[in-house]
């Protein structure tokens, strides 16, 4: 076929318009949830028609939600057929899986959802988001999905994700939660550990949820009071005295804060098993500086 024949049919179809009919027709299917690919199908038209006639049409809520259903089912199609599951280390029990740990309890979460298994920590600190993905790679031989950064209302935070179906199987085995809200506590392979391996996981403790005030009190706060009582024992095997308090929260369950007895003995054996590693001050008066720095400060201050 000559090459002007095929612009003069091309310039055709261009100019060509929809009826009436065909656009209400189009903006129907559109309002009943059906994407623009399936229309196009149907009708036997360009993607980019259906979308040019439709894009403006107002959905219903059922609609929408028939939308994301249709989305997901798509994207778990696509992950089984295609997705190739990433292989991992053992990991060893040494210090650095006992401290992962304890941050997937504390401020991260091993989830599932929609065929996407992911492993997340969220913290302030950016050097402790590097140390998770250190360990994380250390341990499972896996490497960082993604990391992002958020606003926050006093500090910008930071998350970490790995996605990976094994691990999260494997970390399923060691405790069939990792969320405190259930009421879990210490896994008993920490229990069951060394010194050094307990330590590990307290300070993944202090570092994600614990607090040195300016006034000088130091407190770490959990929503499990399994987690707190276990917690509390781990404390007394490095010959640290705990108190525990329960808060009660008026839109929330209560939570149990622990609190370090105040006393030179008790806070060197503290600053010698556990302290703190990355964490650092996120409200109140030393708000980012680092929490093992005001806590030796502290400590001079009071009883040198």
């Amino acid at each position: 076929m000559p090459l002007f024949s095929l612009n003069l049919k091309s310039s055709i179809l261009i100019m060509l318009k929809f009826s009436e009919q065909t656009i209400k027709t189009i903006q129907s299917l559109r309002k009943k949830g059906n994407s623009y690919k399936m229309i196009a199908k149907t009708l036997q038209l360009s993607p980019a028609s259906i979308h040019k006639y439709s894009k403006h049409t107002s959905l219903t809520s059922k609609a929408r939600k028939i939308l994301k259903e249709k989305e997901k089912r798509k994207q778990i199609t696509f992950a089984s057929r295609y997705a190739k599951e990433k292989p991992i280390l053992t990991p060893n029990l040494d210090y650095n899986f006992s401290s992962l740990l304890g941050h997937l309890f504390f401020d991260g979460s091993v989830s599932a959802c929609d065929g996407k298994y992911t492993l997340e920590y969220t913290n302030s600190s950016l050097g402790a988001i590097n140390a998770f993905s250190y360990k994380m790679k250390r341990c499972f031989g896996l490497k960082t999905t993604k990391i992002y950064k958020g606003e926050g209302k006093n500090i910008d935070w930071y998350a970490v994700q790995i996605h990976s179906k094994k691990a999260y199987k494997y970390l399923l085995d060691i405790s069939y939660s990792f969320s405190t809200s259930k009421n879990i506590g210490v896994p008993k392979i920490i229990f069951d550990s060394t010194p050094e391996l307990k330590s590990a996981f307290l300070r993944a403790f202090w570092d994600d949820e614990g607090c040195i005030s300016n006034s000088g009190s130091l407190t770490g706060t959990t929503v499990s009071e399994k987690m707190a009582i276990d917690l509390i024992a781990l404390h007394k095997s490095f010959g640290i005295i705990c108190g525990i308090e329960k808060i009660n929260q008026k839109k929330r369950n209560p939570c149990f804060r622990l609190i370090i007895r105040r006393s030179k003995e008790n806070w060197q054996n503290f600053i010698e098993n556990v302290g703190f590693e990355h964490g650092i001050i996120t409200k109140g008066h030393n708000i980012g500086k680092h929490k093992k720095e005001i806590l030796l400060e502290k400590f001079r201050r009071r009883y040198n």
